[in-house]
């Protein structure tokens, strides 16, 4: 959102920031069972009975957010995060053994794409569609690096990624960075997407590094992840009261 700011020269709201970046990790792991599908009532405005304090919490999320932004539903980011849910949707295809690689690819691009778009758009009022296009590109390549850091728990859970599937070589990584930030600076002007590249470039430079760890001594790191993803896991399944009334 920061290097969308710079580039789109928007002010960046640290608060949405916050509350776009809260929203969207417990939206992301609560969608990792089926049951959720039907969060589609909270984007489409109809009345949305939560089903446990998680849920509360993220209708809560949801209502701060829009209340603060105060925006007509006409707004291009209503629809935005439509099309997140709908390849929030789509990514439980993921996890059947049958699922094509072309498929993984639209999906893992769509995904990613279009939640970075709906971030961003929190920052644009009326975001044109251009705009999309070019968050929608930045945010495909970002979910591809993100494949790659989870690639062990993802394949311990056998759920197919680009990265299991190895689907991009660093090759076709180093490649992809490059066309992006070209096509950012053509969309933004020269300069103004000097933040999306240097996220880009860091967040580059992270894999092949994940690759020469696994290589060198992945057992031990593995068996931290999978604790690590466990227990996240766990929390989200808890039936501890979490209290989130008129807060």
């Amino acid at each position: 959102m920061w290097s969308y700011a710079g580039a789109a020269h928007v002010r960046f709201d640290p608060e949405m920031a916050v509350l776009g970046g809260a929203f969207t990790r417990l939206y992301d792991d609560l969608m990792e069972d089926r049951e959720h599908i039907r969060f589609d009532v909270l984007f489409h405005g109809r009345g949305f009975n939560p089903g446990s304090e998680l849920e509360a919490l993220l209708a809560s999320l949801y209502r701060t957010i829009d209340e603060k932004l105060g925006r007509s539903r006409d707004d291009p980011l209503f629809e935005i995060a439509r099309r997140v849910h709908a390849w929030q949707i789509a990514s439980t295809r993921q996890r059947s053994p049958e699922i094509s690689n072309a498929d993984v690819r639209e999906i893992t691009l769509g995904k990613g794409g279009w939640g970075v778009a709906a971030l961003c758009a929190l920052l644009r009022p009326a975001m044109s569609s251009a705009d999309q296009d070019a968050a929608v590109r930045l945010g495909g390549l970002l979910q591809v690096f993100d494949d790659h850091y989870d690639r062990e728990l993802d394949a311990a859970d056998g759920i197919a990624t680009t990265a299991t599937r190895r689907l991009y070589t660093i090759r076709d990584l180093t490649s992809e960075a490059g066309a992006v930030r070209r096509e950012l600076r053509a969309h933004f002007g020269p300069g103004r997407e000097r933040r999306s590249s240097a996220m880009i470039f860091a967040m580059l430079v992270i894999v092949p590094i994940l690759r020469m760890r696994e290589a060198v001594g992945g057992g031990s790191r593995r068996h931290q992840m999978l604790n690590s993803s466990n227990s996240r896991r766990h929390f989200l399944r808890r039936t501890s009261p979490l209290d989130v009334r008129d807060r």
